[in-house]
């Protein structure tokens, strides 16, 4: 009886990680992984060396991307890797990212023998592919809601040894927010995204006359000729307005100066700018804004918060080297870019309404560290 229990005791902590069972043997560590070595029923890996089976595959999707967790349970802190895929996912398609590619998002939850629970930020490798796809299309109403089902095929590697790898079926899949921006507005604009966010070409116009007030709805019948702009109540001159493509998207940034202040705003765009497309976004739909602005309770230093925002924004010349290795984890200037934009920030806890308006000329275009994986796609 004894020796049976001891049996059990070693079977059962082998199938929660323990050990080394023979199943750990299946797939191999390597900087280039390979769907065609994955186990093929469940999804296992081995993280500091010892096996462990990842029972609990959830697909979640965010405005950065859709997120594969694989976890050994639902546990507030579950051990496992999370993979983030910053494109569309769609059946039969291979996702890939080299080890060399940066981050990108995807991290593994492990116990460090002397931290204890650990977050690793660390150089990985990955390749996913779905064999099926059962999700309803995206609505503001199934935010933090599971909208369907998913199975598929992945293995990821890290840095270290790491590594976890296998196939999964009929897995939940939900929306924490909207879906990736790029997907909403690149791939499959009529499935994920209202009719109001829709890029649309650009009509032809002139700028026009300057009605320089805060306003919930603006058009860019208010852009006047030159750029001006209005932060915390404060009306100041442009320094410099730029376009930024990074591993979460493109920004567009603007800098100017109060005082010997730097201050500015930031808008996360709904996709790769093109020349001939026009952005639109109010108040009431989700994206990432911000705002620098003086501190009220420190003047001699600049405070930075998140802010919501609504915008319209034409862009009608865009020219800019395509990315490559060379350019990784460097801020390069790559090409420029023309067009008029008319924005406006909600103030909050205290702050004022802000505005940022007119017509702009071969503003920089640079990249810093990755560009948004699904650049290719939208371009």
């Amino acid at each position: 009886m004894q020796r049976w229990l001891v049996a059990m005791a070693v079977a059962m902590a082998m199938a929660l990680g323990g050990g080394n069972p023979a199943w750990a043997k299946e797939f191999k560590w390597s900087e280039h992984p390979a769907l065609a070595d994955v186990p093929t029923d469940g999804v296992r890996g081995q993280i500091s060396g010892a096996a462990i089976a990842l029972p609990q595959v959830t697909i979640i999707a965010d405005d950065r991307g859709w997120r594969i967790a694989l976890k050994d349970g639902t546990q507030t802190f579950a051990l496992g890797p999370t993979v983030t895929v910053q494109d569309d996912l769609a059946v039969g398609r291979e996702f890939r990212k080299e080890m060399t590619g940066g981050l990108g998002g995807t991290t593994l939850q492990m116990k460090d023998p002397k931290a204890g629970p650990t977050t690793l930020n660390t150089g990985n490798a990955w390749a996913v592919q779905l064999t099926a796809w059962s999700v309803k299309p995206w609505t503001p109403a199934l935010a933090g809601q599971v909208v369907g089902t998913a199975s598929g095929k992945i293995a990821v590697t890290f840095e270290g040894g790491h590594w976890a790898a296998g196939t999964f079926k009929d897995v939940p899949v939900r929306y924490d927010r909207h879906p990736p921006l790029c997907a909403i507005s690149c791939v499959q604009t009529a499935r994920y995204q209202p009719a109001t966010l829709a890029a649309k070409p650009a009509p032809p116009g002139k700028p026009g006359k300057a009605k320089l007030v805060w306003t919930p709805t603006p058009s860019l019948d208010m852009a006047p000729p030159t750029l001006a702009a209005e932060l915390d109540g404060k009306k100041l001159t442009p320094t410099e307005l730029s376009l930024t493509g990074n591993d979460r998207g493109w920004f567009l940034t603007l800098q100017a100066k109060v005082g010997e202040l730097a201050v500015g705003t930031s808008l996360r765009l709904g996709q790769t700018p093109v020349a001939g497309v026009r952005f639109a976004k109010t108040f009431a739909q989700p994206g990432d804004a911000s705002l620098d602005v003086p501190d009220h309770t420190d003047a001699a230093n600049t405070t930075s918060m998140p802010a919501s925002a609504a915008y319209v924004l034409e862009i009608t010349a865009f020219d800019a080297k395509p990315w490559d290795d060379s350019m990784r984890n460097v801020t390069t200037e790559v090409g420029h870019a023309s067009g008029r934009i008319v924005a406006m920030w909600k103030g909050e806890d205290g702050y004022k309404n802000s505005w940022l308006a007119g017509t702009f000329a071969d503003i920089v275009v640079e990249y810093y560290r990755d560009p948004p994986l699904c650049a290719a796609t939208c371009q």
